[in-house]
């Protein structure tokens, strides 16, 4: 059974990220201390299948008018996101889109991407690999730290499928919505 969630107590994910766990050459198991602000930045075709989730848990997480202008101004642009064509009043309020998008990234991918950390008879750590950060630039950084060959960013693309199985992903930038 998958504990609840304590940081977002209405959100909970059945983790499927393989268990790991680190032990020292004499056989003591130690704990992992995961910065997933310092993770690998993902490519543009990462961003690219990523990018219908993205849009997905927006338009779960805000009002349609806000999600609808989110999915329609938001694209990858190099190795980060970035709104396109902005009106002069949204441009003015970039920070708030870049915080609406970050928050439901936070809640409905960053949590559902957990790798388990096995310590034995300790309880078990819980590591997000995921990061979602904005940058001077008005854009998003999305950031992937691998824990272990099997917890690769291959299997975190399953793991959100399955956590979405009414999202249909077609191409890297097309998505529907299936009832």
């Amino acid at each position: 059974d998958t504990p609840p969630n304590l940081f977002f107590p209405y959100t909970t994910f059945e983790h499927n990220s393989k268990t790991i766990q680190t032990r020292r050459e004499n056989g003591t198991i130690y704990g992992l201390l995961v910065m997933p602000e310092e993770g690998e930045l993902l490519t543009t075709e990462q961003l690219e299948s990523l990018l219908p989730y993205i849009l997905h848990v927006v338009k779960a997480n805000t009002s349609s008018a806000i999600a609808n202008k989110i999915a329609s101004k938001l694209v990858v642009s190099g190795q980060s996101l970035s709104f396109q064509d902005l009106s002069e009043v949204d441009a003015q309020n970039v920070s708030k889109l870049l915080d609406t998008v970050i928050s439901s990234c936070d809640s409905g991918i960053k949590e559902a991407l957990i790798v388990p950390q096995d310590m034995g008879t300790a309880p078990t750590i819980q590591h997000r690999v995921m990061h979602f950060e904005a940058n001077e630039e008005n854009r998003i950084a999305v950031k992937f730290t691998e824990l272990g060959a099997f917890n690769n960013l291959d299997a975190a693309m399953k793991e959100l499928a399955a956590h979405y199985p009414n999202l249909e992903v077609t191409k890297a930038s097309e998505s529907t919505f299936t009832a």
